[in-house]
């Protein structure tokens, strides 16, 4: 799957992003008492998805090379 260096870069810098978000839900949201857990566990999963795409076009761009 060929795409774009703006998409890779875009996906990637979702997928870094998100991570951050979630520590920050989670710290906020407990601090004033709310349960960050469904929210806090969508978003995890989200990011450790797109990390994998991001990944598996990371390794197709790099054979493409060799």
């Amino acid at each position: 799957m060929k795409i774009s260096n703006q998409t890779y870069d875009t996906i990637k810098l979702v997928a870094l992003l998100i991570a951050p978000v979630c520590v920050l839900l989670t710290s906020v949201g407990n601090a004033i008492g709310y349960d960050t857990t469904t929210v806090t566990a969508i978003l995890a999963a989200v990011d450790v998805f797109i990390g994998a795409v991001v990944k598996i076009l990371s390794d197709n761009y790099h054979a493409e090379e060799e």
